[in-house]
C-alpha cells in the first residue's frame, strides 16, 4: 500500500482516503506523537522509512481518531459546547496487540488458533 519510502501524511491521507492538503499540517503534527505512542505501546522502535503496512495503517486510524469528532463525549446544542475525550479507544489500541514485544524482543501476542466449523 506504501508506495512513498517514508511514512508521511500522503501515507496517511491514502490509508483514510483523504484529497487535497488542507489537512496536511494537521497530520505532520500528529505523526511523531502517535508513532511515539506506538512505539511505547509495542516496545518496538519503528523506522518509518521501512514502516509494516499494518503499522502504517493503525497509526493512521489513531490520527484520523484526533482529527475527528470520534473522541466526543458530550455535545449541546444550546450554546453550541463540545468536550472530547484523548483517550484512544480500545478497539485501536487492541490493533497493535499482535505487535507487543517483551524487553527482549520476543513477540507477546499468543497464536492465533484456527477451529474448523464442520
Amino acid at each position: 500500500m506504501m508506495n512513498e519510502s517514508y511514512f508521511s501524511s500522503l501515507t496517511v491521507k491514502s490509508f483514510l482516503n483523504i484529497k487535497g492538503s488542507e489537512k496536511d499540517e494537521q497530520i505532520n503534527m500528529l505523526i511523531p506523537s502517535t508513532v511515539k505512542f506506538v512505539e511505547n505501546k509495542t516496545g518496538l522502535h519503528l523506522d518509518l522509512s521501512n514502516l509494516d503496512d499494518g503499522l502504517a495503517f493503525i497509526i493512521s486510524k489513531i490520527i484520523e481518531y484526533f482529527m475527528t469528532k470520534a473522541g466526543l463525549t458530550s455535545y449541546s446544542l444550546s450554546r453550541e459546547s463540545s468536550s472530547f475525550s484523548d483517550e484512544i479507544p480500545a478497539y485501536l489500541l487492541s490493533l497493535l496487540e499482535p505487535y507487543i514485544v517483551d524487553c527482549h524482543g520476543n513477540n507477546t501476542s499468543k497464536p492465533i488458533r484456527f477451529i474448523s466449523l464442520r
